[in-house]
């Protein structure tokens, strides 16, 4: 394992390495660094787990995104702005020079850092991160939960987003199949979303247990450790998903469409023992994890879901004449994308959709044509 990425590739470190020596001097050429903190890589390569794809001549190439984080000194909003903008144009610069996305988070104040609440993408940050630019210590003061304790809601958001992923692959693969000779980038978005949403049935039966953490190595020897019948179920498929993660190969559209509809029976198996473990025994099924979100709510400890007054205005204007619609109506309207998502992946197997009304589309959703209005709506909520 090399600093970077899970396989060694010693030139492809030198490359990397060079590159943020590179990133870290044209942010200190901008004036805008006086109000920053900490520059810090995050994302796969942060951590030590990103990467690598061989090219058409051999070489060896970073396969996923540069992920940034900024942290400011505590000055005006005002100030931010220009740092989010002066960050912006560097990533646009280094996106050209390194060949995949490198991308700068919105900054933080060190205050707002101080305060942030347990979620996964700034807990997994603090514990495995590479400080470019600034302050070395710079998460030092921030709450240092314990991953294995994530919050529910937590695991809810992966399932969420992995599920729309998976969604994502199913309807590129629709037409993708009728080409004669599909293009590499459509394959690979394809197999990177379907192996995304196997690590996630896994972490989320971790959440469900209490035993998350650590990287994705670690995280396999604790479901083996489970010994579950649900893990069990996909470890073989988790291990196939880490060796992607480190080394991505796509194989041909029928392979991949073939693994689409195996993966699709693992998610649902793990969406409702998600719901199960969330909202009670009485969920052993996809029409009675529906009934159980009147009940229950899988994203209860989300900080966003205990503004009721903004909710219910939310729920007003987005959410018209949903079924059931006042049930839902304090809570935010992305538990609504989690119910109907199974209505979009399991047509056949799930009853009783919200519908869904995105204003300025025009659109109602309910059926499976209604893909775009879904989206719409996740891109606005999630």
């Amino acid at each position: 394992m090399s600093k970077y990425t899970e396989k060694q590739c010693t030139e492809l470190e030198d490359k990397l390495d060079k590159w943020l020596i590179e990133i870290a001097a044209e942010i200190s050429k901008m004036p805008e660094s006086t109000n920053i903190e900490a520059v810090v890589l995050g994302g796969s390569y942060g951590c030590g787990e990103g990467g690598i794809v061989q090219g058409e001549d051999g070489t060896m190439h970073l396969y996923n995104d540069l992920d940034f984080f900024v942290i400011c000194r505590n000055v005006s909003r005002k100030r931010i702005v220009a740092v989010n903008n002066a960050m912006e144009r560097i990533g646009k610069d280094f996106t050209c020079i390194v060949g995949v996305d490198v991308d700068f988070s919105p900054a933080k104040t060190m205050k707002k850092l101080r305060k942030l609440p347990f979620g996964m993408m700034w807990q997994e940050l603090r514990e495995g991160h590479t400080v470019i630019w600034g302050n070395n210590d710079v998460f030092q003061n921030m709450p240092n939960y314990d991953l294995s304790r994530l919050p529910l809601a937590e695991g809810a958001k992966l399932l969420l987003n992995r599920g729309v992923g998976l969604l994502l692959a199913e309807n590129r693969i629709k037409w993708v199949r009728h080409i004669e000779h599909p293009d590499a980038e459509d394959l690979n978005f394809i197999a990177r979303n379907l192996w995304k949403a196997v690590l996630a049935c896994g972490d989320c039966a971790l959440i469900t247990k209490g035993a998350y953490g650590g990287n994705v190595s670690e995280r396999l020897k604790k479901l083996v450790e489970l010994n579950d019948s649900q893990s069990i179920d996909f470890l073989p498929l988790y291990k196939k998903a880490i060796a992607f993660k480190h080394s991505p190969e796509w194989g041909n559209v029928e392979e991949l469409y073939d693994l689409l509809q195996y993966i699709k029976k693992i998610y649902k198996k793990s969406y409702i023992s998600f719901m199960r473990h969330t909202m009670g025994s009485c969920v052993n099924s996809l029409e009675a994890a529906q009934k159980a979100f009147y009940m229950r709510n899988p994203f209860k400890k989300d900080p966003g879901e205990n503004n009721y007054l903004k909710n219910i205005i939310l729920n007003l204007i987005y959410c018209r004449k949903a079924l059931c619609s006042f049930r839902l109506i304090n809570r935010y309207p992305r538990c609504r994308l989690l119910l109907v998502l199974p209505c979009l992946l399991f047509a056949s197997d799930a009853k009783n959709c919200y519908i869904i009304v995105v204003p300025e589309m025009g659109h109602k959703f309910g059926e499976l044509q209604n893909l775009q209005a879904f989206m719409e709506f996740w891109n606005r909520f999630n």
